[in-house]
Formats: C-alpha cells, sequence, structure tokens
C-alpha cells in the first residue's frame, strides 16, 4: 500500500474520532466539507514565495543593510523585542521584512507587494500592525538612564566630547529635527509650514553621548518655536529629567534655565570676552552629537526624511483659544491639539527605535550630510530667563577659562 494512502486513512482516522463528541448538525457539514474537498487541491491562505529576490537575499545569509537598512544582528534584536508569534498570517518574521522593506524604501504599497509576491491590501495591513507593534516597545529601547552608574558614565562621556572637565554634569543634549510632511489642504495647512517655508513636524530629541536617542517628542508642527515645543513636552512639564545637579546641553533657540528644566546654552551673539568664546567652543563640541545623531539617522532612512511624509485629511490638527494669565495680561493663546496620524507620528516614532538598536548592536551608520547648524533663533520663550540658569553658565564659563591645578606629585624637570 503507498505511504500517501496510508497518511490519508491515518488523517481520516483522526478527524473521524474528533467528530464522535461533535453536534449531528456539524458532523454532517464536516462531512459534505470532506467530500466536496477531495480530489481537488485548495489553496493555502499564506504561502510564502522564496523565489522573489528580497526573501531569497534574506534566506541565503547576504547582507540585509541594502534592502532593509539592518545588520543581522539588529534585525535579530527587533524580532526579539516584539516577540509576536501568530497562529495564523504570514508570521512575523515576514510581516517585520516587508514594514522594514517599506520603510527601508519609502515606496508604494503597490511595489511592496510585487516585491513581496503578496496582495496589496495584506501590505497596508501589515505596515500599519507592525508600526504600532514596534511603536509599542519605545519604553524598552528609548529611555532615560535608569541606573547612577548609567548616569555617570553619560556625564563622563559629555565631558569627553567637551573635552573639558566643567561638564561632567551634562545629561544630555536636545535640539529639534523637522520632518518634511505633505500638508492638510484647506487654510490649517499653514501652520506646518516653518521659518525655511517647507511644510514640516517637529521631532524633539534628548540623545546621550553616544548619539542614542533618549526621550522623544513627535507632532507640533513646523511653525512652532523649538522653545514652546519644550514647553508642552512631558519632559518639561513633568520634571523627569535630568536629576538635580545636572543639566542638558541646548541651542541658542531654547531658554538658559535652571528651573523645572535644566538647560544650558551658549552665549549670545556677539560673544563678549575670551572666556565666553571658549565656553561656546567646548559647548558645541558636546552639543553636536544630537545633530550627528539625527544626521545618522536620516541617512539610515533616507527614503523617509528626504521625501514628504503625507498627513491624512481626516488628521488636521485642531486649533481652539485657551485663555492664559501671562504677564499679567489676559491673553488668547492658540494651543494646537493634535490627533496624530499614523503615518508621521508611529513612522518617525518607529526610525527611532530603530536608530537605538542599531547603535546598540555597533551598526553605525555615518551621516552623508552634516546637520546644519541653525542660527540663535531670539523669539518666543525668553521671557523665562528671568528663572534661568545664566548664573550657572556664568560658573561653568569661568570654569572653563581657570587654569587647571598641577598634581602636586608633578615635576617640571
Amino acid at each position: 500500500m503507498e505511504p500517501e494512502l496510508l497518511i490519508s486513512i491515518f488523517i481520516f482516522y483522526m478527524l473521524l474520532e474528533e467528530m464522535v463528541g461533535i453536534h449531528p448538525r456539524r458532523r454532517q457539514v464536516m462531512y459534505f466539507r470532506l467530500c466536496q474537498d477531495h480530489g481537488q487541491t485548495r489553496p493555502l491562505y499564506c504561502r510564502i514565495n522564496l523565489n522573489v529576490p528580497v526573501l531569497d537575499r534574506f534566506f541565503s545569509d547576504s547582507d540585509t543593510r541594502p534592502d532593509f537598512r539592518l545588520s543581522r544582528e539588529a534585525l535579530r534584536v527587533l524580532l526579539d523585542l516584539l516577540r509576536s508569534e501568530r497562529q495564523h498570517g504570514w508570521g512575523s518574521t515576514i510581516e517585520t521584512l516587508v514594514f522594514l522593506f517599506w520603510l527601508a524604501c519609502g515606496t508604494s504599497y503597490r511595489v511592496v507587494s510585487r516585491a513581496f509576491d503578496i496582495p496589496r491590501s495584506t501590505v497596508h495591513r501589515i505596515v500599519h500592525r507592525v508600526a504600532e507593534e514596534v511603536v509599542a516597545i519605545r519604553h524598552q529601547v528609548i529611555h532615560l538612564p535608569n541606573t547612577p552608574e548609567e548616569l555617570e558614565a553619560v556625564c563622563r562621556g559629555f565631558a569627553g566630547l567637551a573635552r573639558h572637565r566643567a561638564f561632567l554634569k551634562a545629561a544630555g543634549a536636545i535640539d529639534g529635527c523637522h520632518v518634511r510632511i505633505k500638508p492638510p489642504s484647506g487654510p490649517d495647512g499653514q501652520c506646518y509650514r516653518n521659518r525655511k517655508l517647507f511644510p514640516s513636524i517637529i521631532l524633539q530629541a534628548v540623545c546621550d553621548h553616544q548619539g542614542r536617542f533618549i526621550d522623544t517628542y513627535v507632532g507640533w508642527p513646523g511653525s512652532v518655536h523649538d522653545a514652546r515645543v519644550l514647553r508642552y513636552s512631558p519632559l518639561y512639564r513633568r520634571s523627569m529629567y535630568p536629576p538635580p545637579g545636572h543639566f542638558i546641553l541646548a541651542d541658542g533657540g531654547y531658554p538658559c534655565l535652571r528651573h523645572p528644566l535644566s538647560l544650558i546654552t551658549p552665549y549670545k551673539r556677539p560673544v563678549r570676552g575670551v572666556g565666553a568664546q571658549r565656553f561656546n567652543v567646548h559647548h558645541s563640541r558636546a552639543r553636536s552629537i544630537i545633530e550627528r545623531a539625527f544626521g545618522m539617522m536620516k541617512t539610515r532612512f533616507r527614503a523617509i526624511f528626504l521625501q514628504a511624509l503625507e498627513v491624512h485629511h481626516t488628521f488636521v490638527p485642531h486649533v481652539s483659544e485657551l485663555k492664559i494669565l501671562q504677564n499679567n495680561k489676559l491673553n488668547l493663546l492658540k494651543i494646537y491639539i493634535f490627533i496624530y496620524s499614523l503615518i508621521p507620528f508611529q513612522v518617525i516614532t518607529a526610525c527611532a527605535i530603530l536608530h537605538n538598536i542599531c547603535l546598540g548592536v555597533g551598526d553605525i551608520m555615518a551621516p552623508e550630510d552634516e546637520h546644519e547648524e541653525d542660527d540663535a533663533e531670539d523669539e518666543g520663550e525668553h521671557v523665562l530667563e528671568t528663572v534661568s540658569g545664566a548664573p550657572w553658565r556664568d560658573q561653568l564659563s569661568a570654569e572653563v577659562s581657570a587654569l587647571e591645578e598641577v598634581p602636586v606629585d608633578h615635576d617640571y624637570l
């Protein structure tokens, strides 16, 4: 007797045993379905075509960075963090590859569908589902230093970048990055046009000495000043970082603050005195790591950051008026309340998460284009400097200009 016939009899026997406890009506339906399926092969819901080039390269241990912009080590870490084993569908590995290919190429669902030989509607569902799963692990990847040892390592790193011990209390560097978008139609679309006259949304990020993001805040339109974005961010409102006695380095677009958030900015132009100039040089050396971090992320995902992301018309920001007391006068301040679109918010956050994962495994991609340093902006929230860190900045400047103490046992001969 042929092995295939034996296997068919065995499977039929097992089905009969399971059908004993089933309601007679259901048992009859199952019997008719078995009879109808006999003699014809039903197509599988998911059938992976390993002959497509992108999957052939992945399963043949080739370099994955040209197709997915991540090394194999970074892919392995990402899959371990997602831990989304499914009993249906294409499987977590294939779905993650589809999402990464779409993210790396910045192309349409139709092109991804042809590249993987998967229906276009399925690609759409996969991209949205995996984007949500990646954003869900952001607190495991993007987080503040958890221990005093980690904080001390960050501070030592910034002192090394600045090449001066006066920056041993620097716990991070902050800046804003404008991400191009296709603005929604209507008058509200003008809210997204920044001072460089292209529509964008703002990614505010704080990084450590290695360029790893430790805090991100995405979504404000490009017309909003960096200082105002900071003022409404959880980092500022909750005063959760940096710890007392530490500070974050910022450019001239931010106020120099001591409370509720310790920010140290450079001296504004024109800089008076050699001491202030020397302080600005050391400050710039340390703070430039945040610009390099943005540059590395943009280089890795050039297709995302060099073309305009789309904002669906249903996610146009609503503008409401809020009465606040400012300078003892009752003013009307327009506050932008956002309903975030999947594409701008989740995709940018996913890119930041993948950037941290790559740095963690040593997959470093040097920025091709250096971030252009903006001129100091003297508008916005500089009234906050009355409660400021200017005296602390003067103290740091004096420490930078002071002569180094010579060790007692130093021998000049």
